[in-house]
């Protein structure tokens, strides 16, 4: 099963349309990628060791938590 916070964060780092358009208007680029209302919150947040725990359980790197928070 996908982790759509986890692939919208690695998008973060790699697609550079994306990317703007979090800078432009976070929520309406995580709503267009289709993270839950939950999830954004906790994006959102900056609650670097939750989000960690996403990325460990998805068993994914997090070298990229650095650069949304």
């Amino acid at each position: 099963m996908t982790d759509l916070l986890v692939d919208f964060i690695a998008k973060l780092s790699t697609d550079a349309e994306i990317a703007k358009k979090y800078k432009a208007d976070p929520a309406g680029a995580m709503t267009d990628f289709g993270v839950s209302e939950a999830d954004q919150q906790l994006l959102l947040s900056g609650d670097t060791a939750a989000i960690k725990k996403r990325f460990e359980d998805a068993g994914s790197p997090i070298q990229i938590i650095g650069s949304i928070t």
